[in-house]
């Protein structure tokens, strides 16, 4: 997650080192600050950006069948939804 171009890495395990401290024992799942420059942070961006951009384009046909399913009957059922993008595993 970027904030105001600082980076959080949120949900992540790092396990701390054993050696590290024999009587703090912090949580490894906690968020955690990134320690990242401007530039470093509006690449991580960016490529999320296009990467997000590259599979909604390269999945638009599809995509485009279920928002017309769901304009019109508002639900689309699992079978359904897996079908058209197919999902299904014979």
């Amino acid at each position: 997650m970027a904030q105001a171009l600082q980076g959080w890495l949120i949900g992540a395990t790092i396990t701390p080192l054993p050696t590290a401290s024999t009587h703090i024992h912090p949580d490894p799942i906690r968020t955690r600050k990134l320690l990242l420059n401007k530039v470093e942070i509006k690449k991580l961006i960016g490529n999320a950006y296009k990467r997000a951009k590259d599979v909604l384009t390269k999945h638009r046909a599809k995509l485009d069948q279920i928002a017309k399913i769901l304009i019109e009957k508002e639900t689309i059922e699992k079978a359904e939804f897996e079908k058209l993008m197919n999902l299904v595993r014979n």
